[in-house]
């Protein structure tokens, strides 16, 4: 059975939160832990959220991660990577790390059937609303050196070498 974390960052998004992580609670392979990177929200977000994850058997935790006015829209950076960072240093074994952004909602097979993907293709490592085999960039997107901009997308990684996820030093 695949063990799957999802890491979301969260930013005043009461009006959406909701959808999103019932879509993601809801999946017919669930996560094993929910991590939610909230950069300082002012409204309901984190009220909202763990309203949701309370009422679900998957393992969450809210951090709070300081937001910095002056990198705009870049903080979503800083929240994922002390967001990987956390997830790092945790004695849980994975298989699968998912980045979701508060306002998307997944369909209800949405892990089930990239995790298909990626058991039938041992050289895909990285699904970011396409998949990459190895070696077309080689490290598109290392998930624990967060240093690119990260709209828009849904990612789930493998580490195509341990399977788990790892620091980058």
């Amino acid at each position: 059975m695949n063990r799957i974390a999802v890491l979301m960052p969260v930013f005043n998004e009461e009006q959406v939160i909701n959808r999103s992580l019932t879509s993601v609670v809801n999946q017919s392979v669930r996560p094993d832990i929910v991590l939610i990177g909230d950069n300082e929200s002012a409204d309901a977000t984190v009220a909202l959220a763990r309203g949701i994850l309370e009422k679900t058997r998957v393992d969450y935790e809210v951090i709070r991660v300081k937001r910095y006015p002056e990198l705009g829209n870049l903080n979503i950076n800083n929240v994922l990577y002390y967001l990987t960072r956390h997830l790092s240093k945790s004695p849980r074994s994975l298989d699968y790390v998912a980045v979701i952004e508060a306002d998307v909602v997944l369909e209800r097979r949405y892990f089930e059937k990239l995790t298909k993907v990626f058991e039938n293709n041992g050289k895909l490592y990285i699904a970011d609303g396409v998949l990459k085999p190895l070696g077309l960039p080689r490290d598109a997107f290392p998930l624990t050196r967060i240093n690119v901009n990260l709209y828009s997308y849904n990612r789930v990684s493998n580490n195509p070498i341990t399977g788990h996820l790892e620091e980058t030093r």
